[in-house]
């Protein structure tokens, strides 16, 4: 952190990742804690042990070495093929949680309430946390085909922000039917007006949440289905990006109010393209290219 050295040797670092050949989020990850760490010092720099003796008093000035700009930018990485579940393959998890692990859970109640909220993840891109927190009163507008999250992810400390999303007609349908049909059966159903209620009428906490999403990658998993190593509320939110981008390349502005960034780097580490996919876009641009040159 030493002024000016402290900067020119995180750069040496980088370039040392770089030449070992590791992976872009790789090095994303290392040098975001480095980041951290050196703004927890920044913030707190003082000599644990001593009576309150400043780090800058006896080392001189320090500064935050790690610029964000240091990061790698993304790139296709084929080894990550099926990271997340785009096409066929989301709507074959959807089949085997409507099917196969419904009929083989003992709790259809809160079997059928994570169906759905599977279904909105994938289908709309919300957060788990913004999920959870969805009023059936003031967030679902069936007649405009929208989701509204009033917790949406602030900027630097802005709070919650309101956004809304799509609600695709396999959404539309499943919620309505959740409505209809499952959730009534929950306690305090009718004078909470949370969507997703515990089997103790309370909001669902985002432990339970993981904890339902892990059996049910667990069960499917066994039955032989395809799934990415690390499966979580986030895959399916990511699921929503690629998706998306795949069928609507040209509206990445649209995709980033939806999904709530106002960076397109950001929406980068999102959108995860096939190895097919990236296959046929390359050829579109040769035959495009090859047609023009004719």
């Amino acid at each position: 952190m030493e002024a000016v050295r402290g900067r020119e040797r995180i750069i040496a670092f980088s370039k040392g990742l770089v030449a070992m050949q590791l992976k872009s989020q790789t090095i994303r990850t290392y040098l975001g804690q480095l980041r951290r760490f050196f703004g927890y010092v920044l913030e707190f720099p003082y000599i644990p042990g001593t009576a309150g003796q400043s780090i800058i008093a006896k080392y001189g000035r320090l500064e935050q070495p790690v610029s964000e700009y240091d990061y790698p930018h993304h790139v296709i990485d084929h080894e990550n093929e099926g990271f997340v579940l785009t096409g066929q393959q989301l709507i074959n998890f959807y089949d085997f949680i409507r099917t196969e692990y419904l009929s083989s859970n003992q709790k259809k109640i809160t079997a059928s309430r994570d169906y759905t909220m599977v279904v909105i993840a994938g289908e709309s891109g919300l957060r788990a946390d913004e999920i959870r927190h969805l009023d059936i009163h003031r967030d679902l507008f069936y007649e405009k085909n929208r989701i509204q999250t009033r917790h949406g992810k602030g900027f630097k400390g802005s709070g919650k922000r309101i956004r809304k999303t799509i609600m695709t007609p396999l959404a539309k349908d499943t919620l309505a039917i959740y409505e209809r049909q499952i959730r009534p059966y929950l306690p305090n159903s009718e004078i909470n007006t949370t969507l997703f209620l515990t089997e103790r009428g309370e909001l669902i906490s985002y432990q339970q949440m993981w904890s339902a999403l892990n059996k049910i990658v667990e069960q499917a998993r066994k039955t032989g289905l395809d799934l990415p190593p690390k499966f979580a509320w986030h895959s399916l939110r990511k699921s929503f990006a690629t998706n998306y981008m795949e069928k609507r390349p040209g509206d990445i502005w649209v995709l980033m109010d939806l999904m709530g960034h106002i960076n397109p780097s950001t929406l980068q580490r999102y959108v995860k393209p096939s190895k097919q996919r990236y296959e046929e876009a390359i050829d579109n641009m040769i035959n495009e290219l090859t047609l023009h040159s004719i």
